[in-house]
């Protein structure tokens, strides 16, 4: 598959917000959680349909997901990734905690199980190795057995804080102008064939703006920082990526995707916003906006 590349990958505790597409087998495939261009099943991802909803200092995707079966399927497990999994290769970057995530198949309910996967990995010369540990979140549901040709129709839900977007270099005690989130691709990139056809819409709830959110494949180089509520914003969205009065949409066909066609989302915050994780009782009144609207 291929869509401008796209996947999560990092190795410093720093957090980032994020979504990603559902991977088959994500706990099993412990090496390559996200097993970038190789398939694992024969169920193929015939469409996806993404609305990502930004709201103050967190946004919701709903996520619709059509699968083929191009053979015999067997029982088959589904993940999303979450909390610890790598936005990027080489960036301080990691999922936050997905909020109030739920899934359904064929519009019934599934049961989610949270499931941990440590990566081990063994550093430095011979004689002085030295090992890394990090641990990541998959939220995982099943696929029944299928038939060739079945059609599946696979939804998830759920929220996730936004990150401040902090640019080049920020102060402890600052309040961000911009709020930042990610929409990762990659993790499509398990099944069958390439993805026929990726669409994702991006909508803003009031007092969030429309026209102060911009949109880059993590390709392309990084948005700036605007230096205050005041300072105008540059327009920006991806090759092909459209507007209307109501939505920006991001739309590929025949995707086969890397981490490059990971999407980041960059949002003016109403009024400045201090980064929640040190602020306890901020942090706990936006998760409770967030679940609410997850839960909608």
């Amino acid at each position: 598959m291929r869509f401008p590349p796209g996947l999560l990958l990092l190795l410093l505790p720093v957090t980032g917000p994020a979504w990603a597409d559902i991977a088959p087998m994500p706990v099993a495939v412990v090496g390559d959680p996200a097993p970038r261009g190789k398939a694992v099943t024969p169920w193929r991802m015939a469409r996806e349909e993404v609305q990502v909803e930004l709201f103050e200092g967190f946004a919701v995707v709903d996520a619709l997901f059509d699968l083929e079966a191009t053979g015999p399927a067997p029982k088959l497990a589904v993940g999303f990734p979450g909390e610890g999994t790598r936005l990027e290769g080489g960036r301080n970057q990691v999922h936050r905690p997905l909020l109030g995530f739920r899934a359904w198949v064929e519009k019934a309910p599934q049961p989610v199980k949270a499931e941990s996967i440590e990566h081990v990995t063994r550093m430095g010369p011979e004689g002085h190795t030295y090992t890394k540990r990090r641990k990541e979140t998959w939220h995982t549901f099943q696929l029944k057995p299928a038939r060739k040709g079945t059609k599946r129709r696979v939804r998830v839900r759920y929220a996730v804080l936004a990150d401040p977007h902090r640019g080049d270099g920020w102060s402890s005690d600052e309040a961000f102008v911009d709020g930042s989130v990610h929409y990762v691709l990659a993790t499509g990139a398990g099944w069958a064939g390439d993805i026929g056809e990726a669409a994702v819409f991006v909508v803003a709830r009031p007092p969030v703006s429309l026209d102060a959110v911009r949109i880059r494949e993590l390709r392309e180089p990084e948005i700036d920082k605007r230096p205050g509520p005041d300072a105008a914003v540059t327009p920006r969205m991806p090759p092909g990526a459209t507007r209307t009065m109501k939505a920006l949409r991001v739309g590929r066909t025949s995707l086969e995707p890397e981490t490059g066609d990971n999407l980041q989302i960059v949002f003016a915050n109403p009024s400045p916003r201090r980064a929640v994780d040190g602020f306890p009782a901020e942090r706990a009144k936006v998760e409770a906006a967030a679940l609410a609207e997850a839960g909608r």
